[in-house]
């Protein structure tokens, strides 16, 4: 008895750490994208020498990140119905 209750409480510590690591890797794509969507404008300010606006970017990246967080809850969708 106390084995498969251990057995339990392993399996649910795999499940939570495959969820954290979904929401790492989702936090992690989302910090990649904005650092190099600011170093693409930088070099781009530098090369054409002017100010590019940056709304119509911050909208993409703000689409983006809306989709890799959606991504990861689906991911840790998947992972918590591997689980059950």
């Amino acid at each position: 008895m106390k084995q498969i209750q251990a057995q339990v409480q392993i399996e649910q510590a795999k499940l939570s750490l495959e969820e954290n690591k979904a929401q790492t890797d989702a936090q992690f794509k989302m910090s990649e994208l904005e650092v190099d969507s600011q170093l693409k404008l930088q070099e781009m300010n530098a090369k054409y020498n002017q100010s590019i606006d940056t709304t119509q970017l911050r909208g993409v990246l703000d689409t983006q990140r809306e989709l890799i967080r959606q991504q990861g809850l689906l991911e840790q969708a998947r992972i918590n119905k591997e689980g059950e």
